[in-house]
């Protein structure tokens, strides 16, 4: 069952899992090395029970995913990110256990400074209910069913130097009590993040759908500021211009969509999943694109 969000400032959506996501949990949490004798793990390897249901919350809530820690990606990805949407976005699940009965919006969310160099576009918070072991590493999620989807931020705006907390810094912690940090961080509260919607994902194909139809313009004199012509060179000495009719009336969903994947419309004149060439291309310097608009 899922809860809605609470009207005005942003609350953690609460949801229920499964013993069979648990059970998946556990699967996949023992295909990780063992990292019981690990210093540098806080809860000394209990901690991929939490991080692995985390992961398959999120990846059962979303209605777009495309691959996953399960699907058989190269390492390197999945060091970079733990869900592939289809749309080609990116997200780093980060999980805590979670040893009282709600989540207020005032519980702190982080991502360890250790490894900020990860390529995930977004991060996704979750807390899991569970009780805390005896010893103080990890919980047990094996008799609850409570987990919190708290919320998502961009990358670029999680990483940020006013957010970075410093191993050793004493601060007041969500449970009210003087906490030092044990590791270095990036936090942000609950309330400062944004939902993560369940259609995430989707992929848009303004030109299949015929919301655009991309035309190539020899000759193009820009005649309002709803004209607007891309200049496009592939290995330098193929040049082309191309003109999409009905940009100027997408909606703002769909311009920041068609924005965010300008190079591959104008290079495969439609959205692929494989971009490799293009990709290449870039690398190589072989591509580069000017946009031409009334200003």
């Amino acid at each position: 069952m899922k809860r809605q969000h609470e009207s005005g400032s942003h609350s953690a959506l609460e949801v229920h899992y499964t013993k069979e996501q648990y059970d998946r949990a556990v699967a996949r949490a023992q295909q990780h090395p063992d990292r019981s004798t690990d210093p540098q793990s806080i809860t000394r390897g209990r901690g991929l029970i939490t991080g692995c249901l985390g992961e398959i919350i999120v990846e059962d809530y979303l209605d777009h995913v495309q691959a996953c820690d399960d699907d058989d990606r190269e390492m390197k990805d999945k060091y970079n990110f733990d869900v592939l949407l289809q749309d080609g976005t990116t997200l780093e699940v980060k999980s805590k256990g979670h040893s009282v009965s709600d989540c207020p919006s005032f519980y702190d969310c982080s991502v360890s400074a250790i490894n900020p160099r990860q390529k995930a576009d977004y991060y996704v918070f979750v807390r899991v209910h569970g009780k805390r072991f005896t010893n103080g590493y990890g919980f047990d999620h094996s008799k609850s069913t409570k987990a919190w989807i708290c919320g998502i931020k961009a990358k670029a705006e999680m990483i940020q130097p006013q957010r970075l907390l410093k191993r050793g810094t004493v601060i007041r912690n969500s449970s009210r009590f003087n906490y030092t940090a044990k590791s270095s961080c990036y936090q942000i509260k609950i309330s400062e993040l944004e939902p993560l919607r369940n259609d995430l994902g989707q992929r848009m194909d303004l030109v299949a759908s015929g919301r655009l139809v991309v035309e190539d313009a020899k000759c193009f004199p820009l005649q309002s500021d709803e004209d607007e012509y891309f200049m496009h060179e592939y290995d330098k000495g193929n040049l082309n211009a191309a003109y999409f009719k009905g940009l100027a009336e997408l909606t703002a969903v769909e311009r920041e969509h068609f924005d965010k994947h300008l190079h591959t419309y104008l290079f495969y004149g439609k959205m692929v999943s494989d971009t490799s060439k293009l990709d290449r291309a870039k690398e190589e310097g072989k591509w580069a694109v000017k946009h031409l608009k009334v200003v």
